[in-house]
């Protein structure tokens, strides 16, 4: 089985709509995803020189919450998957550090159990009892140097897909390989 990487911040609407799709992915291709879940404003900050493009004065407007929420959902009735996300910000860094603190077959069921606990039931995740933050950041800087610079981003030999959007030409790469 081919190896592959998808790069997700663990309280990225995004990438939890992009998560949905990977187990598709992999048996369509014969490919297993590594998951490596993120702080996504940790990974995305040092991407862009501290820069968040969710603060006040770097907002776009792709980062606009009313339109990521109604884009959001448009993906999820694409996808015929359920949305139904928490009404508050999510702080996510312990989780992701708490994540690379297990082992990687834990670790994937983990993110996933989190992405249905907060996207689908709509609940605050539960606070984790043991983090790693060194791997978490560690993470972080093998993910930079992968080429990566947000979320969700899926890495198939060095060509790296960022965006839930480009799940199609990441199909299509695969598919040619």
């Amino acid at each position: 089985m081919r190896r592959a990487i998808a790069i997700l911040g663990l309280g990225s609407r995004y990438s939890y709509l992009a998560a949905t799709q990977i187990p598709a992915l992999e048996e369509e291709f014969g490919f297993e995803f590594d998951i490596w879940p993120m702080h996504s404003p940790d990974l995305i900050g040092r991407a862009h020189g501290g820069a968040s493009p969710f603060e006040a004065d770097q907002l776009r407007g792709q980062y606009d919450l009313a339109y990521r929420v109604q884009d959001a959902q448009r993906w999820a009735a694409y996808y015929g998957v359920p949305y139904n996300p928490p009404d508050v910000p999510l702080e996510m860094r312990a989780l992701a550090e708490a994540c690379w603190a297990m082992e990687p077959a834990a670790r994937r069921a983990k993110v996933f159990a989190i992405y249905d606990r907060v996207f689908v039931q709509g609940h605050l995740p539960t606070a984790p009892r043991k983090r790693d933050a060194d791997a978490h950041d560690a993470a972080i800087r093998a993910a930079l140097d992968l080429g990566v610079f947000g979320v969700p981003s899926f890495v198939v030999d060095d060509a790296v897909f960022w965006g839930n959007d480009r799940l199609n030409l990441l199909r299509a790469h695969m598919q040619a390989l």
